[in-house]
């Protein structure tokens, strides 16, 4: 799974879990994180599907997301997807969490 987006990869390791949004349905189960395609792996998490929404509704997220607000996290979805804002899309939450980090010495042990 892609964190392109240094903000939320670093909520991510810091805390452990971000919920993200995603306009296509991502693979739940064990999976890793990189930062950019073709990317080293940075840690093995778990995604747990949470559910198809459309951006306005991902508020009760927010403070889970490593964004400052709803507003911010709306923004950045359609600059990174690069849509247009009408119709505005649904895509799918999806629950984040860090099961290892990798480091150069190798798997660091979950968080």
């Amino acid at each position: 799974m892609i964190f392109s987006l240094k903000k939320v990869r670093e909520y991510l390791l810091t805390n452990g879990r971000v919920y993200t949004f995603r306009l296509k349905e991502h693979k739940t189960g064990p999976d890793w994180i990189t930062d950019r395609r073709g990317g080293k792996k940075i840690a093995d998490v778990l995604v747990h599907y949470a559910k198809r929404v459309y951006p306005l509704d991902l508020l009760p997220w927010v403070n889970q997301s490593g964004f400052e607000n709803l507003g911010e996290w709306i923004a950045t979805i359609f600059e990174v997807n690069k849509i247009e804002m009408q119709p505005t899309p649904y895509g799918y939450l999806h629950e984040v969490t860090i099961r290892n980090r990798v480091s150069e010495r190798g798997v660091e042990g979950s968080k």
